[in-house]
């Protein structure tokens, strides 16, 4: 019952762009430059999850009905209204030459500049949670009640994007045409490049839905259960949440948190192929191609909060079996499900 998709929500998104591309033909050269400049805004507001979702899945009853008729839901996921102002620029230049070396052969090589800053938010959203903070009880300085292991952009270290971006990524590509024969009925053709990938200005959406600057709360069969989801849940109904935060506001039990490493990488795809060309007569031509590509620095997210099975583990005690309250229960009851990104890659060929 419920949902995340069925209230009003308001998604505004602006991107500007400037680019220029110059020709330039010397000799056996043609020299092709250019640079392009890109400006993204994107600004929403999105009650998700704000009329509740709860799940009803027969592990009271053995019967999902029943479990609803008698009000007993196996979980409730809850939400404050999520609003972001997300930002986020891209410069990139590129420089290339063709060169036809013989009549039989030609060659492009060139490269691109992109620089890699990940988006951030106008007001500051999000976080950054460190396990060795945690374990060392280390608080950040722009919350007084905040939880150990949450770090926020003004601690040191901790960039207003939460994850550091790089100048220094450059794409090489690489590509030629030869005809082995001379006779132009034949070709060989080779290419290699990297190209870098920008992320959508909607990656760090979920930083809005965690405290102090919303709530996303989920409870494993709650106590009071359809009628009185909150009952027993420390300090109660937690919604709304106070914006803007101030430096004392209070941070709600069992949080959802999601984090970025702060060594996030730019992700980009390398491509390779070779075909062969050959006309056969004056109405064929015969062609094989091989092409491969490999991306890489994927992101994905996962969870590091997990439940660990325990003996006399049930739904009821969920939460306190989970990996950071076993560390340390007085901390880690602030923490539910704690989200971050890994990288991966995946490779094809043809």
């Amino acid at each position: 019952m419920g949902g995340g998709s069925n209230a009003p929500s308001y998604f505004g998104r602006n991107q500007y762009q400037l680019s220029d591309d110059i020709d330039l033909l010397r000799g056996f050269n043609h020299f092709v430059f250019g640079g392009e400049a890109i400006v993204l805004q994107m600004n929403s507001v999105n009650v998700t999850f704000g009329n509740g979702e709860f799940a009803f899945n027969g592990s009271l009853s053995n019967d999902p009905i029943a479990d609803f008729m008698l009000g007993r839901p196996s979980s409730l996921l809850d939400s404050n209204t999520s609003v972001v102002a997300l930002r986020e620029k891209y410069y990139g230049l590129y420089f290339q030459d063709g060169i036809r070396i013989t009549k039989r052969l030609s060659v492009h090589a060139g490269v691109r500049w992109e620089r890699s800053l990940p988006e951030h938010d106008a007001a500051g959203r999000g976080q950054h949670f460190s396990l060795p903070a945690f374990l060392a009880g280390q608080k950040t300085s722009t919350y007084l009640n905040a939880p150990p292991g949450l770090l926020y952009y003004g601690d040191p270290g901790i960039p207003a994007a939460y994850a550091n971006g790089s100048y220094l990524d450059l794409a090489p590509r690489f590509g030629l045409a030869w005809d082995p024969t001379g006779s132009g009925k034949q070709s060989i053709r080779a290419s290699y490049g990297i190209f870098f990938d920008t992320p959508l200005s909607y990656t760090d959406k979920d930083f809005a839905a965690a405290p102090p600057w919303a709530s996303t709360i989920t409870l494993t069969a709650p106590a009071g259960g359809f009628a009185n989801p909150f009952l027993g849940y420390p300090g109660g109904n937690p919604f709304p949440n106070q914006f803007p935060p101030t430096k004392n506001v209070a941070f709600n039990m069992l949080g959802t948190y999601t984090s970025l490493p702060l060594n996030l990488h730019h992700m980009y795809m390398q491509q390779w192929d070779l075909s062969l060309q050959r006309q056969v007569g004056s109405n064929w031509l015969i062609s094989a191609s091989y092409v491969g590509n490999k991306a890489v620095h994927l992101r994905a997210a996962y969870e590091q909060n997990p439940a660990i099975y325990v003996p006399g583990a049930t739904l009821g005690n969920t939460n306190q079996r989970r990996l950071l309250n076993l560390l340390n229960p007085v901390a880690g009851s602030y923490y539910l499900d704690y989200a971050s990104l890994r990288h991966g890659s995946m490779r094809s060929e043809a």
